[in-house]
């Protein structure tokens, strides 16, 4: 793309798994236009904090996860600092980044399901009441350094 030449950019959490992240957030903004935005939610520090406090599996999980980029709210900001910061929300609470953690277990059964039929399937009534807390939390206002993400809203 050339330079300054598009006027909004997403990216939907992939900035923690980019191995030349530098150079990545340097190309966005070099095609933005002059007042573009880009928008991108980001696995943060916390997330890996919040797993279950067992180092081994921690670093398992940021394998599994191919997490290269798990920074803490400041290191995000710093790596955003030719952009002007519009917004960032804090979206993943303690609670919240513990059920999905719960989920990935949970889903085990349709893992199963579909090495076995090669498709995939979801019972919703099993799915339902962690629905409910995962909504229920995604409400809160969540500080953006205890987040296990964070969505930012920077401008060019």
């Amino acid at each position: 793309l050339a330079d300054n030449s598009i006027g909004t950019a997403v990216s939907n959490s992939v900035l923690e798994h980019v191995e030349y992240l530098d150079a990545v957030i340097g190309e966005v903004y070099l095609v933005l236009k002059p007042g573009g935005l880009f928008m991108c939610p980001v696995m943060a520090k916390p997330w890996e904090s919040y797993l279950f406090d067992f180092a081994p599996y921690r670093y398992w999980m940021r394998k599994k996860q191919v997490h290269l980029n798990l920074l803490t709210r400041d290191e995000w900001n710093n790596k955003f600092n030719k952009f002007k910061l519009v917004e960032e929300i804090g979206d993943l609470s303690l609670k919240t980044c513990k059920t999905i953690e719960l989920l990935h277990y949970w889903s085990i059964p349709n893992l199963i399901l579909y090495t076995l039929t090669g498709k995939w399937s979801w019972n919703n009534k099993y799915f339902l009441p962690w629905k409910k807390d995962i909504l229920d939390e995604s409400k809160l206002n969540v500080a953006p350094d205890k987040s296990g993400a964070i969505f930012y809203v920077l401008r060019k």
